[in-house]
């Protein structure tokens, strides 16, 4: 090495600067910090619920280390319009003993490079004071090779660094100026940030589509540090942090929501290091992440809330006693809805998060006859590990009637979050004996498997295990009862339990079952298809489908429906255009006219879709369908019914699949939606009918024959019904002709001795559910939320009187369906202690009473029906109600009632409507209901 070169190296070395190098040495620098946090919109006018923060920071450069101090904290928060001037009454108060931890100082480890290498706080500091610290700590970091030049002009580059989003990308430009000055941005680059959406709770899963996800949610962040050079270093002046995440919902044709974030850090004074901060016993992460809240704690404060039960357990009895009164009350002729109220079910579903299984147990005991209908039903929506114990609790110990414990059971996988030790503490539910009925048997069997699929994929999408040792004995154990049944009924569940698990080694192990090797009995050959393409599906792609199926596709020897099941699994994998024309090809040649109108019909209908999902197969299957005969007889189609609003980019319908084999008609149905890009298949529900005949009467008229027929001795049947829900099967019948003529025994019975029955309905759901948490500059956490809860109830009584030759029945019912959901952005302040936010509040209500007397005599063989309205006038009401409002809010957690902007603001509210306010609205009746009355409702 020459001298010029060794000379070039020496200042390369001593211009790359650390961030704390940027600050004088040896000194106490001082930032005073604002930073201010708003979720609002600016449609039509702008209103948002706004925090704002303020403070010094103290900065102690020690070698490569800088020691941080947060002092003179103040705060404070306002909700309402933005219009410069009322956002400014709030004031600003002192911060609350509980979050004095952010006062405590911290270490920032750098690198050469001016990367942060790692964080030191308080070995026992809570995780949200942490976040934030990890958030500054993001900030105060400047890859500072770049000054390693002069620059005469602008320029870009790309950076790896870690920061409070994870590990990804950072594009700096540097800008010149006058006078020794310069000027850095730095952009995030949100593609490689791992811990963007890294915290998702959701009760959907999209299939296959031929469109990405479109997740309506973008999130930018961009940091600007202005330099100036004293002598031969640059010192940082001032610091200013923009961040926003942004929600467009409906392809950006509706409403939008953000969240905007600002931080300015400014040079205030340089003072002589006096004290040095002690930090005490020392935690050092090497990581820059935000530590999300465990999901088994359910704890969103991430330390900064303790769990008040005593508070909680009578808050949450009280909403429960609520919605029973609030079921039944009119909401058809009031104005405008009570949103706090209608937000219920989301509100007692969100505090039940927090709750331990003994507290659910408390809970329990508390609450009166109807609360506690209502309380079972919400309990398999909370999902915890604490409700689903709970849950085998209330089975195991026979506390619900079987038709409960079947509801429970059939909708306790939809929330569930999922672990292995949660599967293991199951396992007695597959191992229920003769003292439960069957029905529970069988429906714990189904939702375990849905409970196993969804373990599985929770520990491939947090920890990358792709490994299936663990579930390997429930596999084994499924296969081994499946084989050694001899009952029908017992070999469907078992098969459709192993379909619900999707384990990748079921695609080999169920081999045998499909190819006819362990039955002769060709309906179990259905089943195992059914059971084994999903794993296939899920675990290997299309390939793997053609090589297990096209086998016994164009093996013209198989049964028909055999071969049909087949020929829709290779369809549906997105086979490639070569194997699609290999397709066509191979079924101009087919001689069964069934297979090939199955063909034909679902070709037809997929050109026909208007569903983006089906978007690029649709162009595919354009081209070939021009050489494709239409066939020449047979019955079986494929056909879809739905609806597509183009302008905000949903859709809805219904895919009808009949297929007439040999000896058996199989009618299956798929309730479909698409919202942002993501296909569901809502629910499906498949028949197969075996009775002989080969004429097709229709679903519904096939099975009001066999109801009619089941009593002529020559006359035999098998029907089988499935249902499914969310890719995942929930229940199984099969019945023939003895058990369905004891279930008609049973029912003639009630029907000659029961004089009044009454049948109340309840069902509680969430059509959708979907929570997404996403960190910020500041290091709180931001959701992204879309709750949509469903309730439906019924309510019918039958009174029976006989009078000679008549029979006289007085039947009145009430149908209601009370639908009111919310979706939004908001972050929780853990300074504060609330969340703030804006959310769209759709309120859809609809009752539907129905009052009549039914008259039949026998002899005369003639019926009437009078239809009457009831004596009570809220009985008579009817009609749909919907209504939809955008709200800012502040709000306690757990208590929409807390009064938490009264030390900021006292006039402040927490709710507030967005809009103009009441004196620009208007309302005008649609129609009057006088007028409509036909009186006879």
């Amino acid at each position: 090495m020459n001298t010029l070169q060794f000379f070039t190296l020496l200042v390369v070395i001593a211009s790359t600067r650390a961030f704390h190098q940027l600050i004088p040495p040896d000194k106490k620098t001082i930032f005073s910090w604002n930073a201010d946090i708003k979720a609002g919109t600016h449609l039509p006018v702008q209103y948002a619920s706004q925090y704002a923060l303020q403070g010094k920071i103290h900065l102690q450069p020690y070698n490569n280390t800088i020691v941080v101090k947060l002092t003179d904290l103040t705060h404070r928060l306002y909700n309402g319009i933005i219009d410069h001037f009322h956002e400014y009454e709030a004031k600003n108060v002192s911060l609350l003993p509980e979050v004095q931890a952010l006062e405590n100082a911290f270490k920032i480890t750098y690198t050469d490079g001016g990367l942060v290498e790692g964080i030191s706080t308080q070995n026992n500091e809570m995780d949200f004071s942490r976040n934030i610290k990890k958030a500054i700590a993001s900030i105060f970091q400047l890859n500072t090779t770049f000054l390693q030049k002069e620059y005469h002009r602008p320029e870009s580059f790309v950076m790896k660094e870690n920061s409070i989003y994870g590990h990804g990308e950072d594009v700096y430009s540097v800008f010149p100026q006058k006078g020794g000055k310069m000027e850095v941005h730095k952009l995030h680059n949100m593609p490689d940030s791992e811990n963007i959406f890294s915290h998702i709770v959701t009760n959907t899963e999209g299939t296959s589509c031929d469109v990405t996800n479109g997740v309506p949610v973008m999130h930018d962040s961009k940091k600007t540090y202005a330099l100036e050079k004293e002598g031969d270093c640059y010192v940082v002046k001032k610091v200013t942090t923009v961040g926003s995440i942004i929600y467009y919902p409906f392809t950006a044709k509706s409403d939008v929501q953000m969240i905007l974030v600002n931080q300015n850090f400014d040079l205030a004074e340089v003072v002589p290091i006096k004290n040095k901060y002690q930090i005490g016993e020392e935690y050092f992460e090497n990581s820059l992440s935000y530590v999300s809240f465990d999901k088994k704690t359910n704890d969103e404060t991430n330390g900064r809330r303790s769990i008040d039960y005593d508070k909680l357990l009578p808050m949450v009895r009280d909403m429960l006693e609520d919605i029973p009164q609030y079921m039944h009350e009119d909401h058809i002729n009031t104005k405008e809805p009570d949103h706090k109220r209608g937000q219920l079910i989301n509100r007692v579903q969100q505090i039940l998060l927090k709750f331990t299984l003994e507290k659910f147990k408390e809970l329990q005991s508390m609450l009166s006859t109807q609360a506690l209908n209502v309380f079972y039903h919400i309990l398999p929506l909370v999902g915890t590990e604490a409700s689903t114990l709970y849950i085998k609790t209330l089975i195991i110990t026979k506390t619900v009637p079987d038709d409960l414990a079947v509801e429970l059971l059939q909708n306790i996988a939809g929330h569930i979050r999922p672990s292995l030790d949660l599967v293991q503490n199951l396992e007695d539910l597959i191992h229920l004996d003769s003292k439960y009925s069957w029905d529970i048997q069988k429906v714990a069997i189904l939702s375990f498997g849905n409970i196993i699929y969804k373990s599985y994929v929770h520990q491939l999408q947090s920890n990358s295990d792709s490994s299936q040792e663990p579930y390997e004995k429930y596999v084994d154990e499924y296969i081994h009862n499946l084989r050694n049944s001899t009952k029908y009924i017992v070999q469907v569940t078992y098969l459709l339990g192993l379909h619900n698990m999707k384990l990748p080694i079921l695609a080999q192990r169920l081999v045998p079952a499909f190819n006819g090797e362990w039955w002769s009995n060709q309906n179990l050959r259905y089943m195992a298809i059914w059971a084994a393409a999903p794993p296939i599906l899920f675990n290997s792609g299309p390939d793997k489908i053609i090589e297990t199926f096209w086998p016994i596709f164009t093996n013209r020897h198989e049964k028909l429906a055999v071969r049909a099941f087949c020929y829709y699994y290779i369809m549906y994998s997105r086979p490639s255009l070569t194997m699609l024309r290999n397709i066509f090809t191979f079924m101009l040649t087919e001689p069964d006219q069934e297979l090939y109108r199955i063909h034909y019909t679902l070709v037809q209908t997929l050109i026909e879709s208007t569903d983006y999902c089906h978007q690029d197969v649709r162009l595919k299957l354009a081209q070939l369908m021009k050489f494709s005969p239409p066939p020449r007889r047979g019955t079986s189609s494929v056909s879809f019914f739905g609806y597509r609003d183009e302008l905000f980019g949903f859709s809805t319908g219904i895919q009808k699949y009949y297929i007439k084999a040999e000896d058996l008609r199989i009618y299956c149905y798929y309730v479909t939606s698409q919202l942002f890009n993501s296909y569901e298949e809502e629910w499906v529900v498949y028949w197969k009918i075996q009775d002989g005949r080969d004429k097709d009467p229709g679903l519904i008229q096939s099975l009001v024959d066999i109801i009619s027929l089941s009593q002529i001795d020559s006359f035999d049947f098998h029907v089988e019904a499935s249902i499914a829900r969310r890719g995942q099967v929930i229940n199984t019948f099969a019945f023939d002709k003895r058990s369905l003529n004891e279930m008609m025994g049973l029912l003639g019975l009630f029907l000659a001795y029961a004089s009044k029955w009454n049948l109340n309905l309840l069902h509680i759901n969430y059509e959708r559910y979907n929570s997404y948490m996403i960190p910020t500059d500041l290091g709180i956490p931001a959701f992204w939320e879309y709750f949509m809860p469903e309730v439906h109830y019924n309510n019918l009584s039958v009174t029976k009187q006989i009078e000679g030759d008549s029979i006289h029945f007085r039947i009145e019912n009430k149908y209601g369906t009370w639908i009111h959901y919310s979706h939004g952005l908001s972050f929780y302040n853990p300074i504060a202690d609330v969340r703030q936010g804006i959310n769209k509040y759709h309120a859809y209500d609809a009752l539907f009473p129905l009052h009549f007397n039914l008259s039949l005599n026998s002899k005369l063989q003639n019926l009437e029906v009078h239809w009457q309205k009831h004596d009570d006038p809220q009985m008579n009401i009817a009609g749909i109600r919907t209504h939809a409002t955008q709200l800012v809010f502040v709000r306690d957690s757990d208590d929409y009632e807390e009064k938490v902007l009264r030390e900021f603001i006292p006039q402040g509210e927490e709710f507030q409507s967005v809009g103009h306010g009441k004196k620009f609205r208007h309302d005008y009746p649609i129609f009057d209901k006088h007028n409509l009355d036909t009186g006879c409702i």
